[in-house]
Formats: C-alpha cells, sequence, structure tokens
C-alpha cells in the first residue's frame, strides 16, 4: 500500500529561503540571475552574490536556482541537493509575493548531471525526490542537462549530444497504475505533476526540459505503469527535449490544457498512449519520435475525459461542450503494429467517461511519418454510452503526411469506435454529427477505410463532398 503525501516545503527550507532576504551564503564571486523590479514589471539582470542583499532589499528575488548533488553551497536558499527543494524554494517565494497566476520573472531551476531517484512513498532517506514533483505556480523551468539531438529534419533522434552527461530522474520502487475497471479509478503515478487549482495557483508557463525520465518499470518482466509528466488545466505548458523511457502507461498526459510537447525521443515498452492529449485545450505536438514496438499508439487526442486524477489535482467539471484542437507536425511515429491496433495519430469524437459532453475535435496532421503502422491515423466515434448524446464532431486535416506500408490502412474514419468498424458488427454509432475529413493528397478516398452507417442522421465531408452511408473495411490481422 503506497502512501502519498502533500507537496509541501520543509520549515529548514522555508527558514533559509527567509533568511536569504537578509544574508546569503552564495560564493563571494559567483553570478546570480535576479529580477530586478521596476513598478510592475520585472526584468532578468546579472549581479554579483556580494550584491544580493542590496538588491533584494528592494524587493527582488533570485530567478535561478541550482540542483547539484553535493553541492559546496547546497542549502543556502539558492543551491540544492534535491528538486524537491528547489520546487518548494520556488514556490515559497512565488506564494510570499502573491506571483501565483502571473509571474514578473521566470525562475529556472538548473539540475546538473546525475541520477535523482525519487518515490512516491514516505521514505526516511532525505536525498530521495518526494514524487511527484509538482509545479502549481506560474512560469517555473526545470531545466536538466540532456540535450536532444535532431536529424535533418529537426526531429529528435535519441541519445545525449556528443554523448554528455545525462540529468535522469526515476522513480523507486516502479511507478504503477491503478486499474479496476472503473474509468475513476484508473490512475496512473506520475514523476512530475503541472497543475492548475480551478480557485487557487495554477502553474502556468511550465517549462519541463532536458531530463531523461525513466518509470523503474526497465526489468525483464516488469509491468507498465505511471507517466513521466501529467497536466491538468495548465496553460503554455511545454515538454521538451526529453528522451522518456520505457515502462511508463502513458509517458505525457494533459488535460484541459495549452501545451507543446517538442523534440522528445520516448523509446520502450508502454501501454495505452504516448501523448495523450485532451480537452477542453489546445495542443502542438512537433518534432517527436517515437518507433515501435511500444506497445501503445503515439497521439490520442479526444476533446475531453473524465477518469481518476493523481492525489491533490482537483477533479474536473465537465463541461457541456468540450472542444479540443491540435496540431500533430514533423513527428516519426512509426511501427505501431500491434493486434488489432498499432496506430500513429488516434482521434475521437466523445472521450471516456464524458458520454454526455458534446465532443468537437479539430485536427491537423501535417508532415509527419507515419509509415509501417497498422492504421496510420483513426478518427472514430470513441466512447458512447447508450442513451445519451451520443455526439461529437471531428474537422481533420491532413498535409504532407507519410501513410504508406500501413499494415490495414493509412486512414480510418468511422461514425462508430475502431473495434465496430473494423468488425462489420452492429454497435453504438453517433447521432446528428458531422466530420469534415479534408485528405490534402495524402491518400485517395477509395483506399480510406470508413463506417458510416444509416439513420442517424450523421454527414461526412471529404474534400468538400459529401459521402453516402456506408462502409469499407478488410482488417486482416496478419496484416503487416
Amino acid at each position: 500500500m503506497r502512501t502519498h503525501r502533500f507537496f509541501l516545503m520543509p520549515a529548514s527550507i522555508l527558514a533559509t529561503l527567509l533568511g536569504s532576504c537578509s544574508e546569503s551564503s552564495a560564493p563571494t564571486g559567483e553570478t546570480l540571475s535576479v529580477c530586478h523590479i521596476s513598478g510592475s514589471t520585472g526584468t532578468l539582470i546579472d549581479i554579483k552574490a556580494s550584491e544580493l542583499m542590496e538588491y533584494q532589499s528592494r524587493g527582488d528575488y533570485v530567478a535561478r536556482l541550482t540542483v547539484k548533488k553535493g553541492g559546496a553551497s547546497n542549502g543556502d536558499g539558492i543551491h540544492f541537493a534535491r528538486i524537491t527543494d528547489a520546487l518548494s524554494s520556488a514556490r515559497a517565494g512565488r506564494m510570499s509575493r502573491g506571483e501565483t497566476v502571473s509571474a514578473k520573472c521566470r525562475i529556472t531551476i538548473t539540475v546538473a548531471p546525475g541520477l535523482f531517484v525519487g518515490s512516491v512513498s514516505e521514505t526516511d532517506n532525505s536525498s530521495v525526490e518526494e514524487l511527484p514533483l509538482t509545479i502549481d505556480v506560474p512560469d517555473i523551468t526545470l531545466l536538466g542537462s540532456f540535450v536532444m539531438p535532431v536529424d535533418a529534419e529537426h526531429r529528435a533522434s535519441g541519445n545525449s549530444s556528443a554523448g554528455a552527461p545525462a540529468t535522469t530522474l526515476v522513480a523507486s520502487p516502479g511507478l504503477i497504475s491503478i486499474k479496476t475497471g472503473n474509468a475513476l479509478d484508473k490512475y496512473a503515478e506520475p514523476l512530475i505533476v503541472v497543475n492548475g487549482h480551478p480557485n487557487g495557483p495554477h502553474g502556468d508557463g511550465a517549462v519541463i526540459e532536458g531530463f531523461v525520465l525513466q518509470s523503474g518499470n526497465d526489468a525483464v518482466g516488469a509491468v507498465v505503469g505511471g507517466n513521466a509528466v501529467w497536466a491538468m488545466r495548465a496553460k503554455n505548458l511545454m515538454v521538451r527535449g526529453n528522451r522518456i523511457e520505457g515502462g511508463f502507461s502513458e509517458p505525457v498526459e494533459m488535460r484541459a490544457s495549452i501545451g507543446s510537447v517538442e523534440k522528445n525521443f520516448l523509446t520502450g515498452k508502454g501501454g495505452s498512449c504516448a501523448l495523450c492529449l485532451f480537452g477542453p485545450g489546445e495542443y502542438q505536438v512537433t518534432s517527436n519520435t517515437q518507433t515501435g514496438p511500444t506497445g501503445r499508439l503515439a497521439v490520442l487526442i479526444f476533446p475531453t475525459i473524465y477518469t481518476a486524477v493523481p492525489p491533490n489535482v482537483e477533479q474536473l467539471v465537465l463541461p457541456s461542450t468540450a472542444l479540443v484542437r491540435a496540431m500533430v507536425s514533423n513527428n516519426i511515429f512509426t511501427d505501431h503494429q500491434e493486434v488489432p491496433f498499432g496506430i500513429g495519430v488516434r482521434v475521437a469524437a466523445v472521450g471516456p467517461g464524458a458520454p454526455q459532453v458534446v465532443g468537437i475535435a479539430q485536427v491537423v496532421v501535417q508532415g509527419n511519418d507515419l509509415s509501417h503502422n497498422r492504421f496510420a491515423i483513426v478518427a472514430e466515434a470513441g466512447f458512447l454510452v447508450a442513451n445519451t448524446v451520443q455526439t461529437g464532431s471531428i474537422d481533420l486535416t491532413l498535409d504532407s503526411n507519410i501513410l504508406d506500408w500501413s499494415c490495414e490502412v493509412g486512414l480510418l474514419v468511422a461514425f462508430n469506435s475502431q473495434a465496430t468498424a473494423i468488425s462489420s458488427l452492429p454497435g453504438l454509432s453517433t447521432r446528428n454529427s458531422a466530420y469534415s475529413i479534408d485528405l490534402g493528397d495524402n491518400i485517395p478516398w477509395g483506399s480510406v477505410w470508413y463506417s458510416h452507417p444509416a439513420g442517424s442522421g450523421n454527414t461526412l465531408r471529404v474534400d468538400g463532398s459529401m459521402i453516402e452511408s456506408g462502409s469499407r473495411s478488410l482488417y486482416d490481422p496478419k496484416g503487416c
């Protein structure tokens, strides 16, 4: 039985932070980055450590904290041995200054190369990170030392540039996902949480960059579980340039947020989705790489979702209508050939746990390599429940993607679930819903599989032309 702890700052760190307003033990010759306050604005400037007291007396604050194991200056309110404590210090400063939803300056926490081990359980080991690391105040950057190399198309390509040492965050014991069959009990333990409290501070503007993120589930036979980064109600969130290794069930999951996932390299086994993007919200997925087999699809986009959330995160209040917008561009998502569905990009009109919400998904898929998947792209009804609204719309635009060598087909479009569409068996369909598909010369309509049952009031428009009710599917589980 694991117990989860609230994200509180240790008293010793609070005392150090407050004490630093009157004195600093930072090395005399060190250069510090400070937020210099002028009226209602702040400007980042570099000062000598010996000048810090003078600047703090005017209301300025240190804007760059460092984390390094064994650092000589650790514990002075600027230098820390744990990411946990640096985040606690940054949070306490934000709260004390009333910077709860916006901030005068960004605070960057630079984390040196090394292995940082964390646990979601209580421990007496003061060197262990307290998971999940939580960002719930604005404009915080977690910056590791990992430098993502890119290929000629500027896509993430794997190991650290020039073999440079990396900042690695790993869970021990490995993260787990709790699954009881009830959607509200499906919960994955995260390494990092970015949260916007409905009536409190917001982790808007968070940046997570330059880390090797590990689930702790890399042993042979280990069960996959957990998230690398999980977000709720965060605006302008950036997850960039990280190597996310195997064993996570859902490596990156964002709900009701505005965020970007850029130049990350995802590798190894998993489950469910690699990049899980749920509205109401807006997302950009750019220049990432994940190649199979992984046991999970690459990108999953729902208008909304209602399942369990991590401790200390307030549940989403479902709207009557939910809109998700997403741009998926310049990625490599290949070799997802799992049976029955290995998918590059999957879009659904109705999300799980939210059958009464009218969903709207507006998605552009542009310039991606989606080759050698069982299905390159699926646009389907999703999670319909009888005697609910059963309504959701999809606007899907394709442009300059590689959909070749799909085991089954490059594109499946269905007003029912993907499973119903390929089996040709009876199943629920959306009602009075509209799909608009722009194929953009990616694939001819005659090669697209579709399921458009008659009698439900749905309309399907492809490249501006109305498509009559009908279906087409030649599913073969041996098709790879």
